[in-house]
């Protein structure tokens, strides 16, 4: 696993908590039992008046880390699942927890190290329960994400061995056998999941992409009309408009202002995925960033928005 650290930091948006900024905090009288009982800022200060009484709490680090990742406050979520792996070494939940945050980072940053922190919690956490199926579903994906296929199905095998039902274990499982070309398994995978959830867009989208790679375009046409129909927001429909584009069936839909919100973030996605695909060496994130590009072109150019040139070259 490499020893480099990545830079953890939380949206600027986001507002800290009284009790880190020393403001005054919301008219409550918190007690320590706070901390197991109520969420936000007043589990928060609830788990640091437990901790102050009895610092060897684990179960406090973990419950005030739990709010923190919540609120997007991802640096003190860390430190305090590291604190609470340090109290209690056999804790799987906290290597699990731990283990999210790092995954979140490595799939908004697309940075290997994260992805690799994962898969490094993940694994603590199987080594305590050897059943954690969360975990084995999770370090499946992070395996995923970094292109690494067979290691993640296998993951996704025990996902499932333990959780049959797990319609994630399946959809995920679906797309690494997809990427694989272990067509079989990406289609039982696929009609389980939409066997289980029949308006899962994501399962839709992968077995669409399966019989494209297939030569199947008509019941590609069917999926991605599926996945758009159940697609859960505007950005999500884009990318399904852009596919059936791509697949020579025209959607129409209102034209964007050019200088619209929804032209300005997808353009400046696209712009970000561009400069990831030039600077990246690792040929998996780079396949990564390149998609990632194309997919946000294609939605840009779906919204009629004006195309920059790495969107057409």
């Amino acid at each position: 696993m490499s020893s480099t650290r990545a830079s953890v930091r939380a949206p600027a948006s986001m507002t800290m908590p009284c009790a880190i900024l020393f403001m005054a905090c919301p008219a409550f009288a918190a007690t320590p039992e706070d901390c197991f009982k109520k969420t936000g800022d007043a589990a928060i200060v609830g788990c640091t008046l437990k901790i102050e009484a009895d610092p060897t709490s684990g179960a406090a680090y973990n419950n005030r880390a739990i709010e923190y990742r919540r609120q997007g406050h991802l640096e003190q979520a860390i430190a305090d699942f590291g604190k609470a792996i340090e109290i209690d070494p056999k804790n799987a939940r906290s290597y699990y927890n731990r283990g999210t945050v790092y995954l979140a980072l490595g799939q908004t940053s697309k940075k290997k190290d994260f992805f690799e922190r994962a898969i490094a919690d993940f694994s603590a956490a199987i080594a305590v329960n050897p059943k954690y199926a969360k975990a084995f579903g999770n370090r499946g994906l992070s395996y995923t994400m970094l292109g690494q296929h067979e290691q993640a199905i296998s993951d996704y095998d025990q996902n499932v061995e333990i959780a049959p039902d797990d319609l994630n274990a399946h959809t995920n499982r679906a797309y690494s056998c997809l990427m694989a070309k272990r067509y079989d398994c990406a289609r039982a995978d696929t009609n389980k999941a939409i066997e289980l959830d029949s308006k899962h867009y994501k399962a839709y989208r992968t077995r669409a992409q399966l019989n494209e790679a297939e030569g199947k375009k008509d019941a590609a046409i069917l999926d991605y009309q599926a996945a758009l129909k159940f697609a859960p927001d505007k950005k999500t429909a884009n990318v399904m408009r852009a596919d059936l584009l791509r697949l020579g069936v025209n959607l129409p839909e209102p034209a964007v202002d050019a200088g619209s919100k929804e032209c300005a973030e997808r353009l400046a996605s696209a712009e970000k995925c561009h400069k990831d695909y030039l600077t990246q060496t690792d040929d998996t994130m780079r396949g990564i960033s390149r998609a990632c590009l194309a997919a946000n072109c294609g939605s840009a150019m779906v919204m009629k928005c004006p195309l920059p040139p790495f969107c057409t070259q």
